[in-house]
């Protein structure tokens, strides 16, 4: 986790679940095989046919201009294509973002200089929301993407987090920035990281800093 900020790390978690729809379809002799139509077949409603949209969201070589879009953030369009924004809402705040307690015991180094290493623990909630301008469509990314957070979470949560937990949500939009009411399924998140930091208690090698204005040029 320390080489990706957290949410730009969950929007690539997300783009790898998606590209799975696609590769575990093209791979199966038969369509009935793939983990789309298990997830999808047989709900119809109104002539929507959800394994055959979910065909044209999911798998990205299609041409269908209703393939998923992931993006960081809510833009001020409503975007005609489904979209799965992965969003910060808040930091869950107190003693998980803190610095931990000692983990380990103290390395000593020549010169009576010493260190030990910290455990910088951090908890945060994030959230996926979906969006389409079909409520069937918000109704179906949601489904897909839910089962594919519940059949990689062992490997989230052993990998990639110490705690990964997630639950579904959904509430209606209606005002001045929309022009309909706008159907929104949100997959809330919640990982928990640990990332260890050295911690210097004791150094001969720098013993002042001294900030000096750019402008004056020393003597």
């Amino acid at each position: 986790m320390a080489t990706l900020i957290p949410v730009v790390k969950l929007k690539s978690l997300l783009d790898g679940l998606i590209e799975y729809v696609r590769v575990d379809f093209e791979s199966q002799t038969s369509e009935s095989n793939s983990f789309l139509f298990r997830v999808l077949d047989g709900n119809r409603l109104d002539g929507f046919d959800f394994f055959e949209e979910g065909k044209n969201i999911f798998l990205r070589t299609s041409t269908s201009s209703r393939k998923i879009e992931t993006r960081l953030m809510f833009t001020k369009d409503i975007a005609p294509t489904p979209t799965i924004h992965v969003r910060e809402p808040a930091r869950v705040k107190g003693d998980y973002n803190a610095v931990g307690g000692l983990f380990g015991s103290r390395v000593n180094f020549p010169n009576n200089v010493y260190s030990a290493e910290y455990r910088d623990t951090k908890k945060a909630n994030y959230e996926y929301v979906i969006t389409s301008d079909n409520p069937l469509e918000t109704i179906l990314i949601a489904e897909v993407i839910y089962t594919l957070l519940l059949g990689a979470w062992e490997t989230l949560h052993t990998q990639l987090f110490d705690l990964f937990d997630f639950g579904l949500k959904e509430l209606l939009a209606n005002n001045e920035l929309v022009p309909y009411p706008l159907y929104i399924k949100s997959i809330d998140l919640t990982v928990q990281f640990e990332n260890t930091v050295p911690g210097i208690q004791r150094s001969t090698l720098c013993n002042v800093i001294n900030f000096r204005d750019p402008t004056i040029q020393a003597q």
